[in-house]
């Protein structure tokens, strides 16, 4: 279970000493009021169960109020209130919105013990029915959203028959410009070079392009709920596209570029000349060109439950399309 803390009071840290690093949580995570809605938002995306404590030291009744109903919209989000100056008139009303614990003066003057919280987890799992101590089977989740894992990554890849698959679009922004100023001949040679660039850095990790169209294509992973490591090379990707710019890129400019990844399930065929309709691709396609914006990453929340624990801090929510969530990545100077 997560435990993030949000307050604009610096002892707040101190507050919650005496559990630290002990086994029913990760390390806590302190943040400004100001960052609140970002970080559950995404909170509630890595389907995590989470506990949040909000200091409403500063706050008036009603932003109280406001906060504390957002964060009880929150699926898998638990909140409790820090009231450091008893401001709180009435308790009651916290847990009837749906609040788990309530830390007065006399509380925090104690410091939040261990045996506190243990009970709020005992709370969530015998009345909430939360699942805190054993981390969800991803390999069973992954079914239950009809992804079925392959195994043995390509070697268990048959034409013609259905797999699940992350997806990778990736497309070179600002295609009219570059064929007005360069030479078709330079062009191709500079495409081509792009293109190869993008499959050696995907190869190790078990990328395979798919579709290629000059500026762009589809690359495919074989779905893993337990192999991610490949989303590290799409990350390095962009992170050093500048990089590639100085180093190896046959374009006389800098470029920019735009990633979308995705997850589902498509009948894979060696070439993919069109023949292949799939829901999976259309939206991957529909992302890539009608929502994406140039030079950036993003990820839908089907592949944002499979980052790596580490690269998920550097990823915020984005605008929703077609009714699913898109996760963007933070990009400097974006």
């Amino acid at each position: 279970m997560e435990l993030l803390i949000f307050s604009d009071n610096s002892r707040a840290c101190d507050y919650f000493s005496p559990f630290r690093r002990n086994k029913f949580f990760s390390d806590p995570a302190y943040y400004s009021l100001n960052e609140l809605k970002k970080r559950v938002n995404l909170a509630e995306i890595k389907n995590i169960p989470t506990l949040i404590y909000l200091d409403r030291s500063g706050l008036s009744e009603e932003e109280t109020g406001s906060l504390s109903r957002f964060l009880s919209r929150k699926r898998g989000v638990y909140w409790g209130l820090i009231d450091p100056q008893n401001q709180t008139r009435d308790i009651g009303a916290l847990f009837r919105q749906g609040g788990v614990d309530y830390a007065g003066s006399s509380v925090i003057q104690d410091e939040i013990s261990l045996k506190r919280i243990k009970g709020v987890q005992k709370y969530l799992k015998e009345y909430r029915n939360v699942i805190i101590d054993n981390p969800p089977d991803k390999e069973q989740a992954a079914i239950q959203n009809d992804l079925i894992p392959v195994k043995q990554g390509w070697r268990e890849i048959v034409p013609g028959k259905e797999y699940a698959f992350f997806l990778m679009y990736i497309e070179l922004d600002g295609r009219s410009e570059m064929e007005k100023k360069y030479g078709a001949s330079n062009l191709a040679v500079a495409l081509n070079s792009f293109r190869d660039y993008v499959e050696s850095s995907l190869r190790p990790y078990g990328g395979r392009l798919w579709i290629w169209s000059r500026f762009g294509g589809i690359v495919l992973f074989p779905f893993s709920p337990y192999s991610n490591d490949f989303i590290y090379s799409v990350y390095r990707m962009r992170l050093f596209k500048e990089l590639y710019d100085v180093e190896a890129s046959l374009f006389p400019t800098f470029i920019s570029m735009r990633i979308v990844l995705h997850a589902g399930n498509l009948v894979y065929v060696k070439e993919n000349t069109g023949q292949v309709i799939s829901d999976t691709l259309n939206s991957l396609f529909h992302l890539g060109q009608k929502y994406a914006e140039k030079g950036n990453l993003y990820v839908t929340e089907e592949v944002f439950q499979y980052l790596p624990v580490r690269l998920k801090d550097y990823f915020v929510p984005a605008a929703d399309f077609d009714g699913r969530r898109i996760i963007r990545m933070k990009v400097p100077g974006y």
